[in-house]
């Protein structure tokens, strides 16, 4: 079943939204597969999709940091999973993925007393989002 980016996020914002934790609602392996049918030229083509709608999502306020991290945090886990798998060498890098999951990352990181997610995620997506 391959499947587009807005149904992806609706199907994970509804699974979050019920509040479960992190490991019940976080993307994973199985999804990605039941999502692209297991191809893996097809799971880095939705990981760029994705990522461009829950960045632009995110932008709009749509969806929170907790829910657009999560989403990063479980796609990359995937995404670094598969590296393994035969042929992952030959499938070109997802960088918009790779650099939406950078933004969402660099909320997780305090210093001092600034506040992570105003001073890297939003601007940081906020850049994302005028190239996409």
């Amino acid at each position: 079943m391959n499947i587009d980016a807005s149904t992806v996020l609706s199907e994970l914002f509804e699974r979050y939204e019920s509040k479960p934790t992190a490991d019940e609602w976080w993307p994973g392996d199985a999804d990605v597969a039941r999502w692209t049918d297991g191809a893996m030229a097809a799971e880095y083509t939705l990981l760029n999709e994705v990522a461009a709608e829950l960045a632009r999502g995110y932008a709009a306020g749509r969806y929170s940091y907790e829910f657009g991290d999560g989403v990063a945090n479980g796609l990359w886990a995937v995404l670094i999973n598969g590296q393994s798998r035969p042929g992952a060498a030959e499938q070109p890098w997802p960088s918009l993925f790779n650099d939406v999951y950078d933004a969402f990352d660099g909320g997780e990181y305090r210093l001092a007393a600034e506040d992570p997610i105003e001073t890297r995620t939003k601007p940081w997506i906020a850049e994302i989002v005028a190239k996409l």
